[in-house]
Formats: C-alpha cells, structure tokens, sequence
C-alpha cells in the first residue's frame, strides 16, 4: 500500500513525501494524506509582495490535481485531508468545493470527544493526544465523528464520493521549534491505513446516504435516537461535574505550595490563604518584597520566605525594616510576621530541624516578631475552614505571640 503525504515536514518509512507543485501524480496512491494549512507559504512562497504571480501557480496546480482528486475518488481511494485553519475552499474554488463544505469556524483546540460511526473509532483513540483542531465545520456535512469536546462543532467527518472516501480530520499540534513529532506522523500514518482498509472492507455498505434518509425513520430508530440523545445529555452533565470535581482538586493541590514553594508563587498562595481566613492581605508597594496585611483595625507586616535551610537573622532584620517603613508611610507600628517555608525541599515528615535557630529568636523576641511557618498556617487554614467560630480566637494569637507561635505543631 503506497501512502503520500503532502505538507507534513519530515518523512519515515511507510509513506513517501510530496509536493503539490510537482509533476509526481497522486494517483499512483492508495491514500492521500494532506495538510494544506501552509501550502501557499511552504511550496510557492507565497507573501503580501508577490501574492497574484505565486497565487496564479497555486490556482493552476489546483486545478490540476482536482482532476486528480476526483479520479482518486472514482478510484475508490482514500483521501485524509486536515481542516485548515483559512477557509481554503473560499480562497482557492476547486475539488474541495465540490464536496458541499459549509463554512469554517477559525478557533483551535484539543479536547475532542468521538460521537458517531464506530468504524473511525480505533482512528480516533491513537490519535487523540496528537489532534489539535485549527478550525470546525458549522453544519454537518457528510458522516460527522468527531467533535469539539461538549458542543456541536465538528472537527471529524467522511464524506463519500463515487466508491472513494474523502475524511477530514484535525491536525497534528507541533512542537515547540513547530516542527511535527516524527513518532505522531508514524501513528497517523499507520492508523490512516487501518482505517483506508476498514472503509474498503465495508463493501456495499454506504457510509454516508442521502440526505433525504434523514427524515425517516425504521421501526425502533427513533426510540434508538432518544435514548442517544439522553444518554449525551447525561454525558455533558457529567462532565461539567468532573470539570468542577477538577478544579476543586487543583484548588487543593495548589495548597502544597505552602509545604514545598518559594518565591512569587509561595507569597501569591500566602496572600490567599490570608484572606480567606479573614486577614485583609496584599503585596507591598512596587519594588518591595513584603506583604502587609489588616485584621480588625490591627496592621500586619509579612516577611515571606522559601528555604533550602532555616530562617535566619537575616530574615527577621528584613521583616523589622518591613515595620519600620510602615510605620514611617502610615504613622502605625504594625505586628511582624515572619512566615517561613524552612526546608522547603524536604519532604514535612523529615524535617526534624527547627525552623528557627536559637540565635536568631533573641533578635525576633527584641522586636516582637511572630515567626510561624507556612506548613502552621496550612493547619490554621484547615481549622478555620473546618470551625470558623475559632478564627478570632486563632488571628488573635498572632499580635500575642513574640517569638515563635506555640499553638500550632504542623504534621502535615
């Protein structure tokens, strides 16, 4: 079985590359697998200043190999052509517009779901991770099967022409360099063969019909219809509760960032945690580090750190010039809080080492710092979520507290 492939870069065993500007006929094939996303650019170079001479060759190869197409067609060939991300069919009239295509809809994507003949099914499945849509189909138009994830729009049909079959499909997203895995080109290839072999297996069985067989019904077809419909219905349902169930756990999962971050993305999950359990935080002016905080008509100062190791003096000096910066914009002392995430790249159960060593508690003490790590306010958060009567009770301790915050011996 000889397979060609048109404007997939790179090449592997099992099919041969080909140009569409060249002499090479495509009727010497079995299957046609095209992408014509950047044909004008690719092959004939085409740009803003040379647009009507290199579009003149491209409308004359077109024409071309419409004639080709059609034989393939007639042929009983199998072509697998990509939906580009322009409407090809209204820029360049020719065998794709003989097909009945209704209008593209421009959008990509990857969360595609099978809904129709079971024979694309296997062809789907392999190629799933691979797909990313650059464009959908707005009606159906011969046997649609595949679909924007939870909506109407058809990334996927086969179309039959004479004893052909002409099947769009997505695309195969790229790489980060936008090169095409080699591995994904291999699967598609592969997979189109099964699936050329299946079509052809099906003898006299059509796998599209007239229109007009649309508006009957066999006995038991509609009944078969509703429960089609029903069943979808209680798909889409369910998947918006698993999307929700989803972002719950990412929610969750986000919390970890209190055991194990550092830097913006521990002080961002800091501010958060902080509001929720009912202290008014944000981050400092611009150009500062520190994060200053509200609770009931008291000012908080954070000093937020991730750490290989402990906290050190360093840190609590750093807190106190927070304060005193404070208290010269404002004209208030605020409470110095310093939250450290000490051995963040341990796991919680194996540090055994105290977060703040013996020398740096007289220069907290002296200035009446709270030092408190972020896997204690992940046990405060979780207490409070649980039994919000105790959040006063909880916030309260932090102005109290001078030195290191007792109340609280995180396990997590």
């Amino acid at each position: 079985m000889r397979i060609g492939l048109i404007g997939f870069r790179g090449s592997n065993r099992g099919f041969e590359d080909l140009r569409f500007s060249s002499d090479q006929s495509f009727l010497d094939f079995d299957i046609i697998i095209w992408d014509p996303s950047h044909l004008g650019i690719q092959e004939y170079g085409i740009t803003s200043q040379n647009q009507h001479n290199a579009a003149s060759h491209l409308l004359k190869d077109y024409s071309r190999r419409e004639l080709e197409f059609q034989e393939l067609m007639a042929m009983g060939r199998t072509m697998i052509v990509v939906l580009p991300k322009t409407n090809y069919v209204g820029q360049y009239p020719s065998f794709l517009g003989t097909l009945g295509l209704p209008s593209f809809n421009d959008g990509s994507g990857r969360q595609l779901e099978f809904r129709g003949d079971p024979i694309f099914k296997e062809f789907f499945e392999v190629n799933r991770n691979n797909f990313e849509y650059r464009s959908t189909l707005s009606s159906a138009v011969g046997s649609p099967f595949l679909y924007v994830k939870g909506s109407s729009r058809i990334a996927g049909t086969c179309i039959t022409q004479n004893r052909g079959h002409f099947v769009l499909i997505p695309g195969l997203k790229p790489q980060k360099d936008q090169t095409l895995n080699s591995a994904a080109i291999d699967t598609l290839v592969k997979s189109a063969a099964a699936l050329s072999k299946r079509l052809k297996d099906l003898g006299n069985r059509d796998v599209s019909l007239p229109d007009w067989t649309q508006s009957i019904c066999v006995p038991g077809e509609e009944e078969v219809k509703r429960t089609i419909d029903s069943l979808q219905e209680e798909s889409l349902q369910l998947e918006k509760k698993i999307t929700q169930t989803r972002e719950v756990l990412r929610y969750y999962q986000e919390l970890k960032i209190l055991l194990g971050g550092k830097g913006d993305s521990l002080e961002k999950m800091v501010i958060r945690v902080l509001n929720e359990i009912g202290v008014a935080a944000k981050a400092g002016p611009p150009g500062r580090d520190d994060v200053i905080g509200r609770f009931k008509n008291q000012d908080l100062v954070f000093e937020i750190k991730g750490k290989k190791g402990s906290a050190a003096e360093s840190d609590c000096m750093q807190l106190e010039k927070w304060r005193i910066r404070f208290l010269e914009e404002n004209g208030r002392l605020p409470k110095g809080v310093l939250l450290i995430n000490a051995f963040a790249e341990t796991e919680p159960n194996q540090r055994h080492q105290s977060a703040f060593p013996e020398q740096m508690l007289r220069i907290a003490i002296g200035r009446e710092h709270c030092l408190m790590t972020t896997s204690q306010l992940l046990e405060i958060y979780f207490r409070i979520k649980s039994e919000p009567v105790l959040a006063d009770e909880i916030l309260v301790d932090l102005f109290n507290t001078i030195g290191i915050y007792p109340n609280i011996s995180s396990q997590i």
